[in-house]
Order: C-alpha cells, then structure tokens, then sequence
C-alpha cells in the first residue's frame, strides 16, 4: 500500500460519535424514509427482497440495515469497525424495531472487513452487499473491496460507493491531517464556514440554507464532519474500482459518476483552494454489481 496516502501513524477519526449524534438527535420518520427511497432506487425498484440476506459492511448508523428489513430482508448483518458505530446502530435498532417484520433477524457485529475470519464466516452468503463511503477508510481499500466481494453470493448484488480520485486528493488529504489535529473550537469553526461556503448560492438567490437532510436521508452537518475527519483516506478512480471488480467475476449493472472533470481555476492560488473546497475531490462513485456464476 502506498504510504501517501496512509500512514499508520495517523491520528484517525471516530466516525461512531458523529452516528450516535446522527441516531440520537436527527433521525426520524422522514430520513428513514428517504433511506428507503434511495435504497430501493439504485437497487431496482422491482428487486425482490422477500427471505433475502444483507450484510452492510461499515453499518455506521445502521439506516441502511434498517431500511433493507423495511423493504422485507429476512436476514440483516450490520458490520463495523467502529465501538462506537454498533452502539449507534443498536440504538437505531432499539428505536425503530417496530418498522421491520417480527421475523426478521438483524445480527450487530463489531468487527472489521479487514479480518479474514470475519470473512470466512459469511464468505458467499449476502444476496445483497452494501458498503457505502467505508472501504476507503479502512487503511487498505483493496483488500477491504476483495473481502467485501467474497461475502456475495453468486448471483447476489454487491452495491458500493468509494471515494472518487482527483488531482484535489493529495490537497484534501493534507486537509483531512490539519483538520484532526486541530481544536475542537476551530473543527467548528471550520465546519460552519465550509457549510456556509457550499450554500452561498443558496443564500445569494433568497433561498433558505436550511435544508439540511439530503436525498439519501443524511444529515449535511454529519456529512461534512465525516468529510473532513475521514482518515485513513484512499479515493479510487471510477476505471480503477470497474475493473478490479470485473477482473474478479462480477459484472458492472448501473453506476454513478461524482464530480471528475478537472475545472477552469480561477487565477490566485487563493480563489483554487476554494475551486477545489466547492468543485473537486468530493463525493463518492457508486456502483452496482452482480457476483457471476463461476
């Protein structure tokens, strides 16, 4: 693995704090339901879910898990790395367990994709794998996407979304480093100038900055904090994730393209930092891909 973009000496960041934040003081009826929304959106809106098996690598939240066993998983296994994660997904599950059949049987794990033993446990076992924004974090994103794929079933769908690789990331790397080593007064600080940043336009035109859950049901504030603070930090590009996916028999069915262009910058450094803070770098490709017959 390349040292630049992962060095084990890095502080890293707790992205299970900002999920119990997230469960505890954001989620509700309306954010559930855009989760579904999105959900059965990029999967097909006429998949059968019905005595299907989902395993979330990287649960965070778990508003995902909970979504699969609203849209009538029988079998849901939330995974993550995090303590702090499973307490939140715990939480969520406590909370909203009335909105999933009775039979349904959701299994927390603390555990990373990392373990091989994690692996072999459910190796060929998940009609539909779901990692979004997670295996770039894990410190080394190829071998996290090998062992994510070896948890598909044959036939089953493997739905991932990987930070998207751009002339910016060396610059959002060092960001992400300056950011965790900073004051949890200037981490604020930071947060809210950048959150104003991306609704100037909103603001500008007289439209309200407010609007704060996006279409996946996540909160923009949470976003933004797991943006900055997302170490280790390995963005791939689009060509890259297609084929090491096809060269291991899967076969590419719909993805979606971030932001990848290089801009026209504007003319001071200065001005370029806030192309790059608006424009480049950010986001994550999404893809769905179904394990061949082998």
């Amino acid at each position: 693995m390349n040292e630049k973009w992962f060095d084990i000496m890095n502080i890293t960041f707790s992205f299970g704090r900002n999920w119990i934040r997230y469960v505890k003081y954001v989620v509700d009826e309306n954010i559930i339901d855009n989760a579904v929304k999105s959900l059965r959106g990029f999967l097909g809106e006429k998949l059968n879910y019905k005595d299907r098996t989902f395993i979330d690598v990287g649960c965070g939240s778990g508003i995902f898990s909970l979504a699969a066993g609203i849209l009538g998983c029988s079998r849901i296994i939330s995974i993550d790395a995090d303590i702090e994660s499973i307490q939140a997904a715990r939480m969520l599950r406590d909370r909203f367990a009335q909105k999933i059949n009775n039979g349904t049987e959701w299994e927390i794990i603390h555990g990373s994709i990392l373990d091989n033993r994690l692996v072999e446990r459910f190796r060929n076992y998940g009609d539909i794998v779901y990692s979004w924004g997670v295996l770039h974090h894990t410190g080394d994103v190829r071998f996290a996407m090998k062992n994510t794929g070896e948890l598909v079933r044959q036939n089953g769908l493997l739905y991932i979304a990987l930070y998207n690789r751009t002339e910016a990331s060396d610059w959002w790397l060092k960001f992400k480093r300056f950011y965790n080593r900073s004051s949890l007064l200037f981490k604020g600080a930071m947060i809210m100038m950048y959150f104003l940043f991306l609704k100037e336009e909103d603001i500008r035109k007289g439209r309200s900055p407010l609007k704060l859950i996006n279409e996946r049901g996540m909160h923009e504030l949470t976003d933004i904090i797991d943006w900055f603070g997302g170490l280790p930090y390995e963005p791939l590009t689009f060509d890259e994730v297609i084929s090491f996916y096809e060269q291991r028999k899967f076969k590419t069915i719909k993805t979606k393209e971030t932001m990848h262009h290089r801009p026209v910058y504007p003319d001071t450094v200065f001005k370029k930092y806030f192309v790059y803070l608006k424009q480049v770098g950010l986001g994550n490709n999404e893809y769905l891909f179904k394990r061949l017959l082998t």
